[in-house]
């Protein structure tokens, strides 16, 4: 029975040598790995060594791997022939060479399909919170965003006409505490002008006082202590009257709707259930809220400059124009287009792509422009990127700012950034519901998407004075092309460079592009999952990894 277990240990070894064209002497590999991978990547070839003058010696690729296999299917015979001949003796019959590597070629076949099956299919998102999340309930809101932070808002009711604001901000992840701010009004005539310029202000539960905070006048915002938080967190929690007041100065926060705000805070964080629940508590283990996700990188990259011809690209195609738009939105969100009421207008983006735009709607006090990616050439396969645009900044940004709801009511941000092969969702906020504080004082939006947007060129200063992340950052800009000519011996030195500084993916990429790393295929299906949840976010690095390596690569060993 030691023949099943010698094959399928061995054939490991057949698929790690035989089916990864980057693998061909594991002596060569181990002492020249860096140097080995600086040679130029080329699909067709396998690199062997690396001589001390720099030149990469290749071999052709099929030949290499014909070899490999050929020496790893003598090892399993020979191994294997003995196994096979002592089972054999009972039955008093004899084993030919032919009839092993019969056996063998067919447990090599099948570990080959199962291994093939499994690299090619790519890798489901990790299960994360939902992607960002905007909900109110009488007089609280909440809004969380795409890290799975969340931000709870409470005002006062809208019969008293000091204002105030309460802001309960939650990171995710397990054993998380709850973060709060206090902002009041200060109009010139209301008593708050009458106080110093640094006054203290007593909290108020029910008539019995649970802390006090010093507020500047020229901020009117003060950071709450652990003390004051959980006091006000069990209050709102049921019928409670919340005051603040300050000499002759006094304000009234409302808890109408602060216990289905948090309870729904609770809910996008996966917490409910858990010790640290803040509503419907529970002994499930805390670890199994959901994680914290990074805040999304993002590339800006500018427009391409305007070719010849780019100013009669609309009038040359309008009608097939229109009619590949229309097949992209309705009336409800474009009717102004749809009934021939706008004309469209366009930018080159690339010198492929066009950015067409046109008047979608109009109202009182909004109004909406769409924007579509398009091919510079039929069929012109529009991409819709909104229908709420305000219009285009810095050649780089779509951006979108509306009034949400009446003429008391908040304001919303979005933001879109060309990244040099698409648009990315990188900002949206609302200024809150009480936007007499929010725009007087203005402090602070509640974000439903957040991310850290950077331009091209800020990577390759902070690369040379030695910055890691954007070493690593740089690396992938140079295997992808983007934002500067593909490149992938640079990409290499690049990563090379933050993977001596630890940067786990770098050193990663390294592996992948050479084919040199150990544990290579489960090391590949667990960075694919990773970059593809961070892709799902829109973060660029993520989506540059997940293409390079994940995509093409499943694509490659499909055909």
């Amino acid at each position: 029975m030691s023949f099943i277990p010698n094959v399928i240990g061995r054939l490991v070894l057949v698929l790690y040598l035989g089916l990864n064209a980057s693998l061909v002497n594991a002596q060569t590999v181990a002492s020249n790995e860096m140097a080995a991978i600086a040679c130029p990547l080329n699909r067709s070839m396998v690199h062997i060594s690396f001589d001390p003058w720099g030149e990469c010696q290749q071999q052709d690729k099929k030949q290499v791997e014909e070899k490999n296999r050929a020496i790893a299917m003598e090892k399993l015979v020979a191994q294997n022939k003995a196994a096979l001949e002592r089972r054999a003796v009972g039955k008093q019959s004899t084993v030919t060479e032919e009839e092993v590597k019969v056996k063998v070629k067919v447990k090599v076949k099948e570990a080959e399909k199962t291994e093939s099956q499994a690299s090619t299919k790519l890798p489901a998102p990790l299960p994360v919170c939902p992607k960002g999340l905007h909900y109110y309930h009488h007089d609280w809101e909440l809004a969380c965003d795409n890290t799975c932070t969340c931000r709870a808002a409470g005002y006062q009711s809208e019969s008293d006409e000091q204002s105030v604001l309460l802001l309960l901000t939650r990171k995710a992840g397990p054993n998380e505490h709850v973060t709060g701010q206090l902002m009041i009004s200060g109009y010139e005539e209301t008593p708050v002008a009458r106080l110093p310029s640094t006054f203290e202000v007593s909290l108020y539960v029910n008539g019995q006082m649970i802390g006090e905070v010093k507020i500047r006048r020229d901020s009117l915002v003060a950071d709450l202590g652990a003390k004051e938080i959980s006091a006000l967190l069990r209050a709102l929690l049921r019928d409670s009257e919340i005051g603040m007041i300050s000499g002759d100065a006094n304000w009234r926060l409302s808890d109408k709707g602060a216990a289905a705000v948090l309870l729904k805070m609770d809910e996008y964080q996966g917490r409910i259930g858990t010790p640290g629940a803040l509503v419907r508590k529970g002994k499930r283990n805390e670890h199994t809220v959901f994680a914290p996700l990074p805040v999304p990188v993002v590339i800006e990259v500018p427009f391409h400059k305007s070719l010849l011809g780019d100013d009669r690209f609309v009038a040359e195609n309008s009608d097939a124009l229109r009619e590949a738009l229309r097949a992209t939105i309705s009336g409800e969100n474009c009717g102004e287009f749809l009934e021939n009421m706008s004309e469209l207008s366009s930018v080159r983006l690339t010198k492929t792509q066009m950015l067409v735009s046109t008047q979608c709607w109009m109202d009182a006090y909004n109004a909406g422009l769409g924007y579509w990616v398009v091919n510079a050439l039929p069929p012109y396969d529009p991409t819709l990127i909104t229908t709420d645009a305000s219009g285009v900044a810095q050649e780089s940004i779509i951006f979108s700012t509306q009034k949400v709801r009446g003429l008391e009511d908040c304001w919303s941000l979005d933001v879109w950034t060309w990244n040099g092969t698409r648009f990315i969702h990188t900002e949206s906020s609302f200024s809150g519901m009480r936007e007499e504080l929010v725009i007087l004082e203005g402090t602070w939006s509640l974000p439903t998407i957040v991310s850290d947007v950077f331009q091209v060129g800020g990577f390759e200063s902070n690369a040379n004075q030695g910055q890691a992340s954007a070493q690593y950052i740089l690396g992938l800009l140079h295997s992808a092309g983007r934002g500067m000519p593909q490149d992938d011996r640079k990409a290499v030195e690049w990563f090379q460079k933050a993977a001596k500084q630890r940067h786990a993916d770098a050193k990663i990429m390294l592996d992948l592009m050479s084919g040199t790393g150990r544990k290579l295929e489960q090391n590949r299906q667990k960075a694919c999952q990773r970059w593809h949840t961070a892709s799902q976010w829109g973060d660029d690095p993520a989506i540059i990894a997940y293409e390079k390596i994940c995509v093409s690569s499943s694509k490659n060993k499909q055909k």
